[in-house]
């Protein structure tokens, strides 16, 4: 009985350290949330404490090899700019800031977010034109900018 909880512990610990998020992937996250307030989101339940994947970070979604997928965060007063760094989130299928505070040029570094299917920044106070880049991502299937 005792080797059968050590067994279990064990995998325990290789399933989550697995489930973990890349560094790129967590300074881009942090990015975010010193970018646009996040002490001051509606909710940002478990943010900058451990793995987005595995402390489950308000609004974050990840798959089953740690890549961050899914980003909601509707109506959460996010207030600033996006971060360039935000780029770096390569596996992103979906993204949606409907409803917040955010201003000033999406990010060139979009041109990266490659795998997006789904991206909604409208209800936001971004100023100028956006990107072309937006435009070109072959994947996505829904754009929603005003």
């Amino acid at each position: 009985m005792m080797k059968l909880c050590h067994l279990i512990f064990i995998a325990s610990v290789v399933v989550s350290s697995c489930l973990a998020a890349s560094p790129s992937e967590i300074e881009a996250l942090n990015d975010l949330y010193s970018a646009t307030a996040g002490e001051f989101w509606n909710s940002n339940d478990n943010w900058l404490v451990g793995d987005p994947c595995t402390s489950k970070w308000e609004g974050v979604v990840c798959d089953e090899n740690g890549s961050v997928v899914e980003i909601e965060l509707t109506y959460s007063r996010l207030q600033g700019t996006i971060p360039s760094s935000f780029g770096q989130l390569s596996n992103l299928k979906y993204l949606n800031f409907y409803r917040n505070i955010l201003r000033g040029d999406v990010p060139q570094s979009f041109a990266n977010l490659t795998k997006l299917e789904y991206l909604n920044l409208s209800g936001n106070s971004f100023i100028g034109t956006f990107p072309e880049v937006l435009f070109s991502l072959t994947n996505l299937q829904s754009l929603i900018l005003t």
